[in-house]
C-alpha cells in the first residue's frame, strides 16, 4: 500500500523515527496529488485519512497516534501529553486547542507521533537523545520572526532539562531564497526580531533587485534565520542539519502554496519518542 511513498529521512536523527514526508504515494487528486495531509485543502477527509494512514505505515508508527495542532503562524508551542496522543487526526481537536493555535510541539511520550504541516514554511525536528523527548515545528516568516524555535528551546529545557548544545536538529525542504519574492513586511519584522544581528544575517540571506515588473522586492532565505535561532538558542551548529532542496523548484517531489498559487496540498514533518 506505501510502496511509492518517498519519505525524506536524515542520518542525524538516526536514533529517532523520524521523516519528511514528499507529494508522492497517495490517493489524492488534482493540485492535491497525491499524498496531500491537510484536510482544509481538498473536499475528501477519506483521502486525506487514507494518505496519513499510508504514511504511518511508510514510517513504522501506529495511525492513531499522530497528533497535529491547528497552525496559526504564532509562537505558540504545545507540550503533548498521553491524553493528546491522536488530536488532528483520529480524534477531534479540543476547544481550546483549536480557538488557540500552534505551530510547534514537543513531547516525552513513548509512541506519540507529532506531526506539522508544511507547503513551503520551514519544517524543522529536534530530538534530544539523553531525556528522551522531540519536538516539531511549522517555521513560516512570521513565526521565524518570533522566534518560535527559540520558544521551543527553552520550553523543552523547562519541561524536559533539555541541554540545547546537546540537541539534534534537522532544518527541512522549503522555499527557498530566490523563489520567496516579498516586501517591506517581512524586512522590517526580521529587522526587529534580530536587531544587531540583522545585518550580519542579511548578508547571508537577504537580497534584492527588480522583478519581472520592474518592482524593487526583496528576497529572504527564511531557513536561514531558522538557522541562526537555532544557533541562539544554544544548539551545536555541528549537530544542525539544513536540507536547502527548494519546494517551489521541485514540483515532482514537493507541495508549494506559493508556486501553485494555493491549489496545492502540504507535507508533513514526523517524528516520535521510540
Amino acid at each position: 500500500m506505501s510502496d511509492n511513498i518517498f519519505l525524506l529521512k536524515y542520518d542525524i536523527l538516526q536514533d529517532v523515527t523520524h521523516c519528511f514526508t514528499t507529494r508522492t504515494g497517495g490517493v489524492s487528486t488534482g493540485g492535491q496529488t497525491s499524498l496531500n495531509l491537510s484536510f482544509s485543502r481538498e473536499k475528501s477527509a477519506d483521502n486525506v485519512r487514507e494518505n496519513y494512514k499510508r504514511a504511518a505505515e511508510a514510517l513504522g508508527v501506529d495511525y492513531n497516534k499522530l497528533t497535529r495542532v491547528p497552525q496559526k503562524h504564532t509562537d505558540r508551542v504545545l507540550k503533548v501529553t498521553k491524553e493528546l496522543i491522536g488530536i488532528g487526526v483520529s480524534k477531534n481537536f479540543t476547544e481550546e486547542i483549536l480557538s488557540c493555535g500552534y505551530d510547534a510541539m514537543i513531547t516525552d511520550v513513548k509512541g506519540a507521533v507529532l506531526c506539522t504541516s508544511h507547503a513551503d514554511c520551514v519544517p524543522v525536528l529536534l530530538y534530544d537523545s539523553e531525556n528522551k523527548a522531540v519536538a516539531a515545528i511549522h517555521s513560516g516568516w512570521r513565526g521565524t520572526a518570533k522566534k518560535i524555535c527559540l520558544r521551543t528551546v527553552e520550553l523543552m529545557h523547562t519541561e524536559y532539562s533539555t541541554k540545547p548544545w546537546l540537541l539534534k536538529a534537522v532544518i527541512g525542504p522549503s522555499i527557498g531564497i530566490d523563489k520567496f519574492e516579498t516586501d517591506m513586511d517581512v524586512i522590517d519584522a526580521y529587522k526587529e526580531a534580530f536587531s544587531d544581528k540583522y545585518e550580519e544575517y542579511a548578508s547571508k540571506y537577504v537580497y534584492s533587485k527588480k522583478n519581472s515588473l520592474g518592482v524593487n522586492k526583496f528576497y529572504v532565505s527564511v531557513s536561514g534565520f531558522v538557522y541562526e535561532t537555532l544557533i541562539e538558542a544554544g544548539l551545536n551548529p555541528d549537530n544542525i542539519l539544513r536540507d536547502d532542496r527548494c519546494t517551489f523548484e521541485n514540483k515532482e517531489l514537493f507541495f508549494s502554496h506559493r508556486r501553485d498559487k494555493g491549489d496545492t496540498g502540504v507535507m508533513a514533518a514526523m517524528i516520535s519518542v521510540d
